[in-house]
């Protein structure tokens, strides 16, 4: 099975071998499972959560691997850090994955994505505004959540 890296440094789309080759990397099994975990939807993961489910695929697996990958990642630009501040952990997502904001419940600490015109109105806002060309985005909004706004007066 291929996993595609999204578009990064102005590369768009291809093989994750073929990408850590053009960084003068390995494609090890232990980086493949560690791609795959994050390339599967489930949004922002911590370290931890990505070492616990490595270990379900691989038992050796050890947080300082998944901690390494997750850094190599990170400098070729194709992973980037959410810093969290009710969690200790910063949560890690895939770069490119579309424009969003990252909406963080201050009670719970759940981090929602929001897609939509929004991320395009403010790039379009900033280079009319400012002439700055924005070359992506990392919106964070607080506030709270449905789920715990539901017990609150309004």
């Amino acid at each position: 099975m291929k996993y595609y890296v999204p578009m990064v440094r102005g590369v768009k789309y291809g093989d994750l071998g073929d990408f850590l080759r053009a960084q003068n990397q390995q494609l090890t099994d232990r980086r493949r499972t560690i791609w795959a975990i994050m390339c599967s939807g489930e949004g922002q993961l911590t370290a931890g959560q990505i070492t616990e489910k490595a270990r379900r695929r691989d038992p050796d697996i050890d947080r300082a691997t998944v901690d390494r990958a997750l850094n190599l990642f990170a400098d070729m630009g194709s992973v980037l850090q959410t810093p969290t501040e009710l969690e200790k952990e910063p949560r890690w997502e895939i770069v490119n994955r579309g424009e969003h904001f990252h909406l963080t419940c201050e009670l719970c600490g759940a981090i929602r994505h929001h897609t939509g015109v929004l991320a395009e109105k403010v790039r379009d806002h900033l280079a009319e505004r400012y002439a700055f060309s924005a070359t992506h985005m990392d919106l964070q909004v607080f506030g709270v959540c449905q789920r715990c706004g539901s017990g609150l007066e309004s």
